[in-house]
């Protein structure tokens, strides 16, 4: 509920035409850009895709955009008695669905003609039931999540991000391929095992590259050894007269 007031997908009503009024698109456009696939289309390595002229390539456009805030619509606070749409705040828990308030695909489309379904990233979601339910409603939200996840920019974006924060900022080309590597197949046909992502970032080459690893088994004997290095730096600082 509080990413739903902060992007604004709580009180996301459809779309009503006449009234001039169409779903927020907030949430759609943040899901995709800040939390899934980025701007640009990626290599496994983290460098751009570019077109024939040497252009980047956008992963999604205005009309995709417009079709996610379709998707995201319907939800509202929890609330045990209000049988309302708006009902008062309720940040203990998750939101869930008005039906009469999710786009249903049929009857207040800006196109007359458009299809009983959405699409996402070339994805036709399944079509709504003519009496819509809160399981079918959420079945449809659930394909278009699936269908986001398995955009091929997803693993590097998001092995990038991961990185970013665990190990360093500018990960090399070879690291960020190894962890996308894993990121689509944890070695056991399972795409996105955040498990086996994480460590793959951390036992990765590159994180202990240049740097001396050393194994002392007696420690009485690296205290000793401190202290003797302790001692002569002070007498070099102090030294006696």
């Amino acid at each position: 509920p509080n990413m739903g007031t902060w992007l604004s997908s709580e009180g996301n009503r459809k779309a009503d035409v006449n009234a001039g009024r169409f779903p927020d698109e907030n949430y759609a456009r943040e899901i995709m850009q800040l939390f899934s696939v980025g701007l640009y289309e990626m290599h496994p390595d983290g460098r751009f895709r570019r077109d024939e002229n040497g252009a980047l390539i956008p992963t999604y456009d205005n009309a995709q955009i417009k079709e996610l805030a379709r998707l995201f619509t319907g939800f509202r606070f929890q609330h045990n008695d209000s049988t309302r749409f708006n009902t008062g705040r309720n940040f203990g828990k998750p939101m869930d669905v008005f039906v009469d308030e999710h786009d249903n695909n049929y009857d207040y489309s800006e196109e007359p003609n458009a299809p009983a379904s959405k699409t996402v990233f070339g994805v036709t979601l399944p079509p709504l039931p003519a009496t819509l339910t809160e399981e079918a409603v959420k079945d449809e939200i659930d394909a278009g999540l699936a269908a986001i996840a398995d955009h091929p920019n997803v693993a590097p974006f998001i092995s990038r991000l991961l990185i970013q924060r665990l190990v360093k900022s500018n990960p090399s080309r070879g690291y960020l391929r190894r962890v996308t590597r894993v990121f689509k197949d944890n070695g056991q046909g399972v795409r996105g095992a955040m498990r086996a992502v994480v460590k793959a970032i951390l036992t990765d080459p590159e994180l202990y590259r240049g740097q001396r690893v050393t194994r002392r088994r007696n420690t009485l004997r690296l205290r000793s050894e401190a202290r003797r290095v302790r001692e002569e730096c002070r007498s070099r600082l102090y030294p006696l007269p």
